[in-house]
Parts: C-alpha cells; sequence; structure tokens
C-alpha cells in the first residue's frame, strides 16, 4: 500500500464523480478523498441517505442518477458508481432497486468512457446467490446459484446486470472494475434507516433498545465483517492502481464468522451476556458467505486491518453508530 503522502499527490486536483456520496459507504470514502485534495462531484436524491454540510471542493446535486443532467458536469477523471438501496428492509420495491444498478450503470459507463475516466461499479456478495453449499470464500470465478424471486433476488440481480454493463464496457476499451463488496460496517450505517435488516445494524439496535438479539435459523451461518475504513483503503488502492484492472475484485475481510460468534464478539465488546430470540431463517439466505480476496491483494497489497473485536469497540463507543440514530432523523424505506 502507498503511503499517505503519495497518495495525497495522486489525488490532488483530480475530478471525481461519487454516485450515492452521502451515504454510508459514500460518506467514509469522500471524506478520505477530499482529505487527499480531490475535487467531488456527488450525486444522491437522498432518498436512503441525509444530505451533508458543505464541503470546500464538493459539489452536491440532490437527484437521480437515472434522470438527473450530466451534461453540465466538469468531465471527470474518476467515477465511483455506490447509488442504489442497500438494506434489505428497501428491497420490496423491485424498481426502486433495478434502476440505479441498470440505467444509473449504462449512463455512468457511458461518460466514463467519453470522458476516458477511470470506473468502479459497486455489486455485492449478493451475486453470488445460494452458493454451491461449499464450506470455502468465494472467488471471483465461481458459479452463481440464483436465489430465484425471492426478497433479496432484485438486489442480487440488478447488482449482477450491473456487472454486465461495466463488462460490455470493458469490451469497448473502458477503464473498469465491478466491486463485489461484502458487508462492511462502521459509524453511520444508514442513519435513515435504523433496523434496517442488516446484522450488525440490526444487533446493536436491539442492544440499544433493550430487546434480544435476533438470530435466524440457527445461528450458524457464515458471513464476514469490514470495518468502513477497511473498505476505503480498498477503494483508494484501486483508484491509484497504475496499471490494468481485472473484471471483477471481492472487497471483503477473509475471516468467516458464525452469526453466533458475531453475538458473541458484541457480547465481549461489551462486558456483558446479552438474551437472544430465534426466528425463522429467511429461505434465500444463504449458508456461508465469506470472501477470497487474494485477487486484489495480489493487485494492490491491500489487506483489512481492523479485526471484528475491534471494529465491534470502535463502534460501541462511537456516538454517530447506527443505534444512536435521533428518532426524528428516521423515515421508512421510500
Amino acid at each position: 500500500m502507498d503511503d499517505p503522502a503519495r497518495l495525497k499527490t495522486r489525488m490532488g486536483g483530480r475530478r471525481i464523480l461519487l454516485s450515492g456520496g452521502d451515504g454510508f459507504l459514500g460518506r467514509a470514502l469522500s471524506r478520505r478523498l477530499l482529505a487527499r485534495g480531490a475535487h467531488l462531484d456527488v450525486i444522491d436524491d437522498h432518498s436512503t441517505s441525509l444530505r451533508q454540510s458543505s464541503r470546500p471542493q464538493c459539489i452536491v446535486t440532490e437527484e437521480d442518477i437515472c434522470t438527473t443532467s450530466l451534461d453540465a458536469l466538469d468531465p471527470p477523471d474518476l467515477v465511483v458508481h455506490l447509488a442504489s438501496p442497500a438494506a434489505p428492509s428497501c428491497f420490496t420495491d423491485r424498481s426502486r432497486v433495478i434502476a440505479p444498478n441498470v440505467r444509473g450503470t449504462e449512463r455512468l459507463v457511458e461518460l466514463a468512457s467519453h470522458c476516458g475516466a477511470r470506473l468502479l461499479f459497486a455489486s455485492s456478495s449478493e451475486v453470488y446467490g445460494l452458493g454451491t453449499g461449499d464450506a470455502r470464500p468465494f472467488r471471483e470465478h465461481d458459479a452463481f446459484v440464483d436465489h430465484g424471486h425471492g426478497g433479496r433476488s432484485c438486489y442480487a440481480a440488478a447488482k449482477r446486470l450491473g456487472e454486465e454493463i461495466v463488462v460490455a464496457g470493458r469490451d469497448r476499451g473502458l477503464d473498469a472494475t465491478c466491486l463485489r463488496i461484502f458487508n462492511v460496517y462502521g459509524p453511520g450505517m444508514d442513519p435513515t434507516l435504523p433496523g434496517d435488516g442488516r446484522v450488525v445494524a440490526n444487533f446493536l439496535h436491539a442492544v440499544r433498545g433493550g430487546q434480544a438479539l435476533p438470530i435466524y435459523g440457527d445461528g450458524q451461518q457464515v458471513r464476514s465483517f469490514l470495518w468502513i475504513d477497511d473498505f476505503v483503503d480498498a477503494v483508494e488502492a484501486v483508484l491509484n492502481h497504475p496499471g490494468p484492472l481485472p473484471p471483477v475484485l471481492n472487497v471483503g475481510r477473509d475471516e468467516p464468522v458464525q452469526i453466533l460468534e458475531l453475538a458473541g464478539a458484541l457480547e465481549r465488546a461489551l462486558g456483558r451476556e446479552l438474551p437472544r430470540r430465534l426466528h425463522v431463517r429467511p429461505a434465500d439466505g444463504t449458508r456461508w458467505r465469506s470472501p477470497d480476496t487474494s485477487r486484489l491483494r495480489e493487485l494492490t497489497g491491500w489487506r483489512a486491518k481492523v479485526s471484528l473485536q475491534a471494529g465491534l469497540r470502535r463502534l460501541l463507543d462511537d456516538p454517530t453508530a447506527p443505534a444512536f440514530a435521533r428518532p426524528q432523523e428516521a423515515k421508512p424505506c421510500p
């Protein structure tokens, strides 16, 4: 990994278009990029995010990436496409999930191709579907096992089609890659959607509300959990990579964690036992979802640094963690 001074030199003065830039991932990434001296154009409709205060060298357009005019923007050097509902509580409105990942991706691929910009598309580990049942990390070349038409299927399908649009752009010479992102957590997770259906946020809301931790199924399903700063490090490493990019890169912490182990880690961070309540596991929930990140590591030297235990401790100590979202800020998924 490059040192911060060298990265600041690389980013200084570069113009970056960041769709979904006021969401959980986008806020953390924009802070880093602005600190490096980049100029940001943020496009975010704020349907599942909160508008941030004015920041130097950052222009925010509050519009839908599918319909906003891109003609008036200064030509970007880099494009990062994060815009998409990501919380399971939003997946009931399939069209709102599909549109930014398909139409929005088409538009940004066209823009990046025209400007000669590098493009990063935020895909998801959901594209792997139910997996093959093997207890091993997912590799980028693994086959997909379809969700069918379950509660998460629209999100997985939209991200998968978005990947195809990016790959089609690559066939025409576009400098681009798709980041298959595994669970990211940290301060500021979806402040408008407390209890949004993702396990870390749900656990913290349960703790703050004096409720039992919700455990779906037997709790032995495996996930991975990546601290937000490690995610930003990975994106920055890919943006700055001097050579060609592969079509797909896994981004996650390659430490498989059972949900029951997550509950135990939270108990250790709090220093007390927590009650648990069992729920029926959704039929489209996979038993194993953990990444093989060797491709990203070999390309850029990136490694996740923050352990789950350390991350949970940081999250509990941070007043902007999701469980601290003020009730007046909370709103249902549009």
